[in-house]
């Protein structure tokens, strides 16, 4: 007997380094934004002191635009509607002990850029060691199985990670775990890619 695979359709997680010369300027850019704190919090579910609008300039919004592309065809998501890329976004400077809850966003899709990981991953994971679960620090993903079953997939994030974008949909669940083993903060950039009525 053959077997062939039938792959049903199914929107995922798109990953990729930026160009340092991209990542240095969208960092520089995002960290002189939030150094004018211009507060985001009300806009977001974060138990994050620190989260402050940041501007989407013309060159980021290129970058936003071909991973977009890239995706939408990819995954065949979303092609049927008109969107726009927002010219403002959110940075989180988050501190030991915040997290971000379990939440999806609104629009067509959502992306992250990670600036700053303080932290040793390894340490981190081995911060509660008696524990079921070891998820200190983690970013993760949370959707049901075709089979109606609750599942999650996390990232494991660290240093090598400064300098990468995912791009995932919007309201796909997602929630990011505290760190507990530096005072540094970890940085982070995300917006999202809006619909039109």
């Amino acid at each position: 007997m053959t077997y062939d695979e039938i792959k049903l359709k199914n929107p995922g997680v798109l990953k990729t380094k930026l160009p340092d010369h991209i990542f240095r300027q969208i960092k520089a850019d995002a960290l002189a934004d939030a150094e004018k704190k211009i507060p985001y919090n009300e806009h977001l579910v974060g138990q994050i002191d620190g989260e402050y609008q940041i501007k989407v300039n013309p060159y980021f919004e290129k970058i936003i635009n071909d991973i977009w592309i890239e995706y939408r065809e990819r995954f065949d998501y979303n092609l049927e509607n008109q969107y726009y890329i927002p010219d403002t976004a959110w940075i989180n400077v988050q501190k030991k002990h915040e997290f971000n809850p379990v939440h999806h966003h609104e629009g067509a899709a959502s992306w992250v850029i990670w600036l700053q990981i303080p932290y040793d991953l390894e340490e981190e994971l081995n911060t509660f060691k008696n524990a079921k679960s070891r998820d200190t620090s983690l970013f993760y993903f949370y959707y049901n199985s075709f089979t109606g079953t609750q599942e999650n997939s996390p990232l494991y994030i660290d240093k090598q990670w400064e300098g990468t974008m995912i791009m995932f949909p919007a309201m796909l669940k997602h929630s990011v775990y505290p760190f507990y083993t530096t005072d540094a903060t970890r940085i982070s950039i995300s917006g999202n890619i809006e619909v039109h009525a």
